[in-house]
């Protein structure tokens, strides 16, 4: 029986949520996950022969923008919610949110925060496309 390992789904969730030109695909035959580049050749090649992969879910299924505002929906200290909520608006957002957890000592809190996101949408991905899974 083919498992797929979640651990590498959800490392390759992490990666596409970081980098809009980056894709894995899952060959359902051997379960093997393959990344392409929009700039790569083999990019081409997997979209002209796309019935045969399944894509894992991308950027904009993941919406990192969406995650940062749940994160923010957790934090009881309104005034860093506040920061944190100017923060994700507009170019350098990503850097700007980033910083400000830094500095008030809540990045390992966001990191875990997003790992469990990476993890629930890999468990649903997942189950939306009956793909076995090991943890």
């Amino acid at each position: 029986m083919k498992e797929l390992k979640l651990s590498d789904i959800i490392d390759a969730i992490s990666i596409v949520a970081g980098d809009m030109y980056f894709t894995y695909y899952l060959d359902p035959d051997t379960y093997k996950l393959i990344y392409t580049n929009e700039m790569a050749d083999s990019h081409s090649d997997i979209l002209d022969d796309a019935n045969n992969y399944i894509c894992l879910p991308t950027r904009y299924d993941i919406n990192p923008y969406h995650m940062m505002g749940e994160f923010i929906d957790t934090i009881k200290d309104k005034n860093l919610a506040s920061k944190l909520f100017i923060a994700i608006k507009g170019k350098g957002a990503f850097r700007r949110f980033k910083n400000i957890c830094i500095y008030n000592h809540i990045i390992d809190k966001w990191y875990k925060f997003q790992e469990m996101k990476y993890e629930e949408i890999a468990i649903e991905w997942c189950k939306h496309y009956q793909i076995k899974y090991i943890k």
